[in-house]
């Protein structure tokens, strides 16, 4: 019994929290400790939402806005973690159209 325990412990420990509620829609966290907080459709990110990269590349980095098909597309705001600010069109994941890139020393 001790040994199941155990290991039901390990497997809710390592998996990523899904569906956890929040005003602002779900939250789900992925092993590298990136973050979603937002609308979901078909399983993807899909309407407003926050996203926080974990460990790895772009970590600490922030995107706020929409999204669409998991991709962040529609109007956005990404902070690079060492202050860096571009505000402004997406589409695909990446800046496009009008936007405006602030660097942090101004």
């Amino acid at each position: 019994m001790k040994h199941i325990l155990i290991l039901i412990s390990i497997l809710l420990l390592s998996s990523p929290l899904f569906g956890q509620s929040k005003k602002s829609g779900l939250l789900y966290i992925w092993e590298n400790g990136s973050r979603y907080v937002g609308e979901w459709k078909d399983g993807k990110k899909h309407g407003q939402g926050t996203y926080t990269s974990g460990k790895g590349e772009g970590e600490g980095d922030k995107y706020v806005g929409e999204f669409k098909g998991g991709f962040k597309n529609g109007h956005g705001k990404y902070i690079w973690s060492n202050g860096d600010e571009y505000v402004g069109e997406f589409k695909d994941d990446k800046p496009n159209g009008q936007g405006t890139y602030t660097w942090s020393d101004g």
